[in-house]
């Protein structure tokens, strides 16, 4: 229900639904407000102990403060739609982490999450096969494909920035399984499916996109150990020596098409992002204690923010920020005290790990010029499934046996430990 309440929004019901796309685009709107108040009826049927580990509870806290704070919204009633459905999300994971063993449901939700986004990438690469046909035949950029494609029951399909983001998440957990995957068939998948997202990606000409997917593979790479390690750098230096035999105007058009080539100054605002993050600062000193709740940005008319950070102090001042951040640090410090412990390894986890610490990693710097995790949207959906497995790895004595579902994933037969 909360996947298919994306892209939409109360705006919907500024008017009576007309035919039958109206009713279904009424219906699925409501869908993440049902689920605010649902999820919590269904965690309590399962009847097991179970609760939002120490990082999403601060997220949690969060969204309570961006839920007061929406009484000081221009457009209250909204920004209390946006509130449920941050709060929603949350509601869901906690009821979905108690049909079972929290640690094990963490990692089956996190698959879960991986495959929806891989299977939504699809249907949106089946939308705009056209753009993307014509893109492929010409210069190879689809920036601004929402625009090309139109859209359905009058909401755009994605942006190109958008699409880069689906792509991202089974980018990275192809690369770990071509790594991890021990039969050869299954590699060769795993390095098409890599290769055709990276490619979806350069064609999309989103930087943060990229340099987040760049910043999310090395930190992989060093998680998958020496060999890995190794192998990283050997290509790494490999390919900048090669770049001195390629022609220059080959370099010069590779980054022209990275840059949509933008001057440098264009560049160092970062899209007009400089001037937006000056204006919302000046709008959060207004209110810096609780903000203005959800969506401040759009209903303070200054549109969007572009920056996680000061996304969260619009919403919910310092009082919701300090939590909001500390949670983030502690899903790093969870990631890093596991990896510490070898609980990967003494599990058999070393890939979920590593797609889990990738994703955080690619959303991480993508916070910087987007909105990532301090909103109801698709990153967040990502985000917290592997926030919360992080930290219920980093609590879990690894005296537990691995599962069996990575070992399959992997290529290793059930029962058996992974070296």
């Amino acid at each position: 229900m909360l996947w298919a309440g994306n892209n939409s929004g109360p705006w919907v019901y500024y008017r009576s639904p007309v035919g039958a796309r109206d009713w279904v685009h009424f219906i699925r709107t409501a869908f993440p407000v049902l689920v605010f108040f649902v999820a919590p009826l269904v965690g309590r049927a399962n009847r097991r102990e179970s609760r939002l580990s120490g990082p999403l509870r601060l997220w949690a806290f969060y969204g309570l403060v961006g839920l007061a704070a929406s009484a000081m919204s221009p457009r209250p009633l909204d920004s209390l739609y946006w509130a449920f459905a941050y709060l929603a999300s949350l509601a869901a994971l906690a009821a979905y982490l108690r049909g079972g063993d929290p640690l094990e449901r963490s990692i089956q939700l996190n698959y879960l999450t991986w495959l929806v986004t891989t299977g939504i990438l699809g249907v949106l690469c089946l939308v705009a096969r056209d753009v993307l046909r014509e893109a492929a035949q010409s210069n190879m950029s689809t920036y601004g494909v929402a625009t090309a494609v139109g859209g359905i029951g009058g909401m755009p399909v994605v942006l190109a920035t958008g699409m880069a983001r689906f792509a991202a998440v089974p980018a990275v957990v192809a690369y770990v399984m071509l790594w991890r995957d021990r039969l050869v068939w299954r590699r060769v998948v795993w390095g098409g499916l890599f290769a055709g997202t990276c490619l979806l990606m350069y064609m999309m000409q989103s930087r943060g996109a990229t340099i987040g997917l760049a910043f999310a593979l090395i930190v992989v790479t060093c998680l998958l150990g020496r060999r890995a390690r190794l192998i990283g750098l050997t290509a790494l230096a490999a390919g900048v020596i090669a770049v001195a035999y390629v022609p220059r105007e080959s370099t010069d058009e590779i980054f022209q098409h990275l840059t949509r080539g933008q001057e440098v100054d264009q560049l160092a605002n970062m899209g007009g992002r400089v001037s937006y993050w000056a204006e919302s600062w000046e709008l959060i000193l207004e209110s810096p204690v609780f903000g203005y709740g959800f969506q401040a940005d759009r209903f303070l008319g200054m549109g969007h923010v572009h920056n996680t950070y000061l996304y969260v102090l619009l919403t919910a001042g310092i009082v919701g920020f300090v939590p909001f951040v500390a949670g983030l640090a502690w899903a790093w410090l969870a990631a890093f005290r596991a990896f510490q412990k070898n609980l990967p390894a003494r599990l058999g986890h070393e890939a979920v790990f590593a797609q889990a610490v990738g994703i955080l990693a690619f959303f991480t710097m993508r916070s910087i010029p987007e909105v990532c995790g301090g909103l109801f949207m698709v990153d967040l959906l990502v985000m917290i499934p592997a926030i919360a497995y992080l930290a219920l790895l980093a609590s879990s004595t690894g005296n537990a046996g691995s599962l069996g579902s990575e070992r399959a994933l992997c290529g290793v037969p059930c029962g058996r430990r992974t070296p």
